[in-house]
């Protein structure tokens, strides 16, 4: 009888043990986001928050981006490649950590700080085959960065 006492209560203690030595799960991306995966990018225009353009890049230069589903990330900006990690939470929430090439292009480009304003990405949406990136230019406010699939 104590036998199978001290036996049951091993398994209790056992099975308690192993049900809080799970794994963390990672979280699911919304159907969203999972558009956003596995495809190039590119930069057709930057846009005040009401979607009225602000800048369009010079066409001699690739603005691209392309989210992998392994949490990395990889740019282009102008002639400098760019590489580094994103993370997406619920809501579309956006953050990107990434580093560049600080190659001098030559023509000159008109725009190096893409890898910049990438890095200062807060959310994202896709409206039909486009992806705008919000980011937050200091104290300018907010802009987006608009971009065509590839």
């Amino acid at each position: 009888m104590k036998v199978k006492i001290f036996s049951r209560l091993c398994f209790s203690i056992l099975f308690l043990f192993l049900g809080a030595c799970t794994t963390k799960k990672e979280p699911l991306l919304s159907a969203n986001a999972n558009q956003l995966l596995e495809h190039t990018w590119k930069l057709i225009e930057i846009t005040d928050p009401n979607g009225h353009p602000v800048f369009s890049p010079d066409t001699t230069w690739s603005y691209t981006v392309r989210f992998l589903t392994n949490g990395n990330i990889e740019a282009q900006n102008a002639c400098n490649d760019c590489g580094g990690t994103y993370q997406i939470e619920p809501g579309n929430k956006l953050s990107i950590a990434l580093s560049c090439t600080e190659v001098l292009c030559e023509p000159s480009a008109d725009f190096l700080e893409y890898g910049n304003d990438l890095n200062h990405a807060r959310e994202f949406k896709l409206v039909n085959d486009q992806l705008w990136i919000m980011y937050e230019e200091g104290t300018v406010g907010l802009f987006y960065l608009v971009h065509k699939s590839m």
